[in-house]
């Protein structure tokens, strides 16, 4: 199943080029420092794709699944054949809280009309649809952190079992709110020098015929994943590897045979003991080196493995990637030779871990020039 094509928006740029080119040349974008404590935030830029009228009707995570979704090109494509599968954790979380505080402040009779269909998780997914004129099956995955490789996944599974030709897959979300910001640090999800942003990732997948028949051009391919579940601490490092395990088996590959892994979390170092584990198991004995992008673009939840996909292969293209590890001594380390082994990288392991239990791991092979 081929990337035909891909589209971002997040605080670092209303799309990936833009995005590259800031993180080249050191600017941050939008991210701030949070007031009360050293957390940082990202908000995305609103783009000219909707009017204010359009706008004031739907939550940011909506809006910004349109404007990323401006970013594909897919007027060739059968729109009665053609499905839209998203992800997003929060959902219209800022939409629905600034009407709450309206109508404690106002009262009921001020409250947006367009509240129930603005918080809506499905709203994303929706909107799309509507303002493209797409006529296929349209899914929502809310799983947590997972959810855009969730919509990946069952895309890969909907194109391969001949139930669409293409579909619009991956996630957007805007947990960047007041209330949001507050109950994450609360629940101790986020951490001094944590990066939380909202943005959107979407691919646009089709199936080879349809790929080749309109010309598109090919960024990539999605090979195949795996997915397992977890329960106590203990057996978390033991269900990764069982979701990379099956990614390989069911995508007819050996660890031998994977150039990059790009790791779930945000500060490799800290956040990741049990996922680095695993994968230090697993790829000892390899030249897999490893990749981060959370640390520059943010951790954005539901939405995270669609940028990181976006990005790392726009960052492969253009022969330019953000910062690489590799194993030295069974440790992370930055080492010069990373330098030269960026230009082999072909198969790309992604991993993506939920707390609430569940880890999948995805293989991307990038089209090289």
């Amino acid at each position: 199943m081929f990337i035909a094509g891909s589209g971002i928006v997040n605080p670092l740029g209303n799309s990936s080029d833009e995005i590259l080119y800031n993180i080249e040349h050191g600017n941050r974008g939008t991210f701030e420092k949070h007031d009360q404590s050293e957390v940082s935030f990202g908000r995305v830029k609103s783009s000219n794709i909707l009017i204010d009228n359009e706008r004031k009707k739907m939550d940011r995570f909506t809006a910004m699944a349109i404007e990323t979704a401006s970013q594909l090109d897919f007027a060739n494509d059968d729109k009665e054949n053609m499905s839209v599968f998203m992800g997003t954790c929060m959902g219209g979380i800022d939409f629905a809280e600034k009407e709450i505080k309206v109508f404690y402040d106002k009262g009921a009779r001020n409250v947006s009309p367009y509240l129930a269909i603005s918080m809506f998780y499905s709203s994303n997914v929706a909107q799309i649809a509507i303002f493209n004129e797409i006529h296929g099956q349209l899914s929502l995955f809310s799983d947590g952190a997972i959810a855009s490789a969730s919509a990946i996944c069952w895309a890969f599974e909907f194109i391969r079992n001949d139930m669409a030709t293409t579909v619009i897959a991956g996630g957007s979300e805007a947990p960047t709110t007041e209330l949001g910001m507050k109950a994450f640090m609360d629940m101790g999800i986020l951490k001094d020098n944590s990066i939380i942003s909202e943005g959107c990732g979407l691919l646009l997948l089709e199936n080879e015929e349809t790929a080749n028949r309109l010309n598109k051009k090919i960024l990539g391919e999605i090979v195949g994943y795996g997915e397992d579940w977890f329960g106590k601490d203990e057996k978390i490092a033991e269900n990764i590897s069982g979701s990379i395990v099956s990614c390989l088996k069911n995508s007819n590959m050996s660890v031998e045979d994977i150039d990059a892994i790009v790791l779930n979390n945000d500060n490799i170092f800290e956040n990741s003991e049990y996922e680095f584990r695993s994968i230090r198991d697993l790829f000892v004995n390899t030249n897999a080196i490893y990749l981060s992008m959370k640390h520059l673009i943010g951790y954005s939840f539901g939405a995270g493995l669609a940028q990181e996909i976006v990005l790392i292969l726009a960052c492969l293209e253009k022969e330019m990637m953000p910062e690489a590890f590799v194993l030295n001594n069974k440790f992370l380390s930055s080492d010069k030779e990373k330098l030269n082994m960026r230009k082999n990288i072909l198969n790309i392991l992604f991993v993506n871990v939920d707390i609430y239990g569940k880890s999948i791991a995805l293989i991307v092979r990038r089209q090289k020039k």
